[in-house]
């Protein structure tokens, strides 16, 4: 039961930062909103990891770093994208798929997964359907390059959850501190940048 409650919450929690983060993406540029991100994760991960005296391990900065890189590129795609929209098909597309790869990730290394899996796949499968299906010809439908976006976007965030699940078992938020501290130096690097060209 707690681990469905948790479930739950991480599912809100998403929800609501796809959102938010698609609403910042209209008003100011995705690069600013993945930064502004960033570097708000950094602070909080960075503290959590010191209050809890977590290890450093190379292997573990590295894991972390390759997914602050798959994370970057996802996040900004995912901003960029729902900017366009419209969000209601465009973050369930990209939610769904981000499922879909680490599950089968887990199927092709032999992990065994619960009965409740597969249905559940199936329920989401057949929502983002019914969420894509819009009768009213005048209602907004996605572009093909804003679909494009939301599967790239899924498909890379996929790839953070398998990175992340390859550090070691007992690094704690390590992997994630690196991740941001990529992430944000990434940014930042993007926006001099364009600042300077």
């Amino acid at each position: 039961m707690l681990t469905v409650t948790f479930g739950l919450l991480a599912a809100l929690g998403f929800g609501a930062a796809d959102f938010l983060g698609g609403l910042a993406a209209k008003r100011l540029h995705a690069i600013a909103v993945t930064g502004a991100v960033a570097i708000v994760g950094l602070i909080v991960l960075a503290t959590v990891s010191f209050i809890q005296a977590d290890s450093w391990s190379v292997q573990a900065a590295l894991w972390g770093a390759a997914s602050g890189l798959t994370g970057l590129v996802a996040i900004g795609l995912l901003y960029a994208c729902l900017a366009r929209g419209p969000m209601s098909i465009l973050s369930p597309t990209t939610a769904l798929l981000s499922a879909v790869v680490p599950m089968t990730w887990g199927i092709l290394r032999g992990d065994g997964l619960s009965p409740w899996v597969y249905p559940a796949l199936g329920l989401a499968l057949v929502a983002v359907v019914l969420v894509g299906f819009v009768p009213d010809e005048t209602a907004t439908k996605p572009t093909a390059t804003a679909l494009a976006m939301a599967i790239g976007s899924g498909l890379l965030i996929g790839m953070f959850y398998i990175f992340i699940d390859l550090a070691p078992d007992d690094s704690g938020v390590t992997p994630l501190v690196a991740n941001r501290l990529v992430q944000t130096t990434l940014v930042t690097l993007i926006v001099l940048l364009f600042l300077l060209g």
